[in-house]
């Protein structure tokens, strides 16, 4: 009897997340790549962008929505430890043009240390926190393609 319990238990869990799956964020018209938790609750999105740049996302804890921090110079697919300048999106062009804001900036990127490990690091101002683990956003172009819209799940459920 324990058995069954556990198996459906564990049956029931796997469609829950299947049925709630979450969607990355948008940072203006481009959706986030990958995200990580630096600190204790600091969200941070990456997108590469096409031109050597990354562009990272921070939920700003005062209005709740991300703003936008572009690498001020290239950087590599592993992505090195490197200065942001803050982003806006606008809306006419669909570009994110840099701020010119010398007090506003953010310190972020990934060092290795003397045994070769991996470590990320968000830098505000005078505070340094490390990061989790870089975790990518799943693709859901199969489930586009294939699976059942929202609609179809919530007529089911």
């Amino acid at each position: 009897m324990m058995r069954f319990k556990l198996t459906t238990l564990v049956a029931f869990s796997a469609f829950s997340v299947v049925a709630y799956a979450i969607d990355a964020p948008m940072l203006g018209n481009i959706k986030a790549e990958s995200h990580q938790v630096c600190g204790k609750k600091i969200e941070v999105q990456v997108v590469a962008l096409d031109y050597a740049s990354v562009m990272i996302g921070i939920l700003n804890k005062n209005n709740n929505e991300w703003d936008a921090f572009i690498s001020e110079n290239p950087v590599t697919k592993e992505f090195s430890y490197a200065k942001y300048q803050p982003a806006k999106f606008d809306a006419l062009s669909h570009t994110f043009i840099k701020q010119d804001n010398k007090k506003m900036f953010v310190l972020w990127g990934k060092s290795q240390d003397e045994k070769n490990d991996s470590h990320y690091t968000l830098s505000l101002g005078s505070h340094s926190y490390d990061c989790g683990p870089m975790q990518n956003w799943p693709d859901d172009l199969a489930n586009d393609i294939y699976g059942e819209s929202e609609t179809d799940q919530a007529l089911s459920g």
